[in-house]
Order: structure tokens, then sequence, then C-alpha cells
């Protein structure tokens, strides 16, 4: 495999196909001619030449990550299957293009092994998954198959695409490991700083076991 880069394209060559990125950069913004939205070309010896649309400057990088995902997954643009389930988020009003198009990739990640893709097989697959939408794309901020999430940052807002909802900043404590019954939050805290603060806090019980994995495996308990 090797690279060719031609104004804001950056053109891979396989063994079996060409692949065409559009990773749009400012010095290179003008004179250069978008794609086809989406195209399937046969003309170099019967190899296949997929072609994505360029992002929009004011797209950001972000679009340029979202296409390099639908490439691993081997999808098209117009690849939509968290749009297609009708999922109503609730505690969003309305699911700006990026964040839609996050979810729509970790859809298609969580239903890469469903034989058939009907709502009633896909669902199953997105029930304990939660997505944190305010990471870039690359970053794959969603629920491994092995049942992990990433860690939270004080930006992290977390969608619980089985509950089809946010998840409140009290559950992002739990979830960052905080007891339900003995941690007093008071009352009056705004949303957005109990959030942040379930970012970048540590509990207790978590801080500890953390010092004593080290503690057996690195041997600093031992006494002299």
């Amino acid at each position: 495999m090797f690279v060719e880069t031609l104004g804001s394209t950056r053109i891979v060559f396989g063994e079996s196909r060409l692949m065409v990125f559009l990773c749009f950069r400012e010095s290179s913004s003008q004179g250069f001619p978008a794609l086809l939205e989406s195209s399937e070309c046969h003309g170099f010896a019967g190899v296949s030449v997929k072609a994505y649309q360029r992002p929009h400057p004011s797209e950001g990088q972000w679009a340029c990550q979202i296409a390099a995902w639908r490439d691993k997954l081997n999808v098209s643009p117009s690849f939509a299957p968290f749009d297609a389930l009708q999922i109503e988020i609730k505690g969003i009003q309305v699911l700006s293009k990026r964040v839609k198009a996050i979810l729509n990739m970790v859809v298609g990640e969580k239903m890469k092994d469903v034989k058939i893709k009907a709502s009633k097989n896909v669902m199953p697959k997105l029930k304990h998954v939660i997505v944190d939408i305010s990471q870039n794309p690359s970053r794959r901020n969603f629920t491994n198959e092995q049942g992990f999430a990433h860690t939270m940052c004080t930006s992290a807002r977390l969608v619980h695409l089985g509950r089809k909802r946010v998840v409140t900043p009290r559950e992002m404590m739990w979830l960052q490991g905080h007891n339900v019954k003995t941690t007093a939050i008071p009352e009056d805290i705004d949303h957005e700083d109990l959030r942040k603060l379930a970012g970048e806090g540590m509990a207790l019980p978590c801080l500890g076991l953390a010092l004593w994995c080290l503690c057996l495996v690195k041997g600093f308990c031992k006494t002299t």
C-alpha cells in the first residue's frame, strides 16, 4: 500500500481497490473540484474506486474522521443505520449532523455481525451501549465488546442507546464509582457543574483500589 496526495485528496492505493479519502485542508480549499457524493467506478482494469464527498469547511475535522470510519466498515456515505432505527434520544431536542454521524457509525459497528439487520435483531446489540458524543469520531468513545466504556472527561456528554436518552449528571457520578447512597450532592448544584465534576473527579474507593493494585503488582507495600 502507498499514498499519494493530490490537492485536498489523499489517495491510498491498496491491493484490490483504489480508496479516495477527502480530508479538507484550508490551504487547498480553492480550485479543487468536489467529487460526487457517492460513486462506484470500474475503470482501472476492474479496480473499484470509492469516492467520498469532501467535507465542507464548516464541518471540521470530524467529517474526515467519519469518512475514514466509513471506509473501515466498508460502507457508503448513505449508510445510516441509526437514522433507519428512528430512535428518539430523550434529553436532546435536535441532533446535530456531527452527532448523528457518530451515532450512525456506532450502530454500524455494533451490527457488523448481525446477519439479518432488522430492528428486532439490532436493538439487543445496543442494550448496554453508551456513547460519548462530545468526543471526536477518531476516539471511538463508546462501550466496547467487553462492556467497558471510556473514561469520562469534563466535556463528556453521554447517550445511552439502549435506554434511548442522555445519561444524567448524577448517573455519570454513579458510573465513576461514587456511592449512590453515601455520596452527598447539593440539591442546588447546577447540572453542568455536576457533569464537569463527574468528568474530572474520582471516587475514593476507585482510587484506593488502583493504589492497592499498584501495591500488589509493584511491591510498594513491602516492608523492610
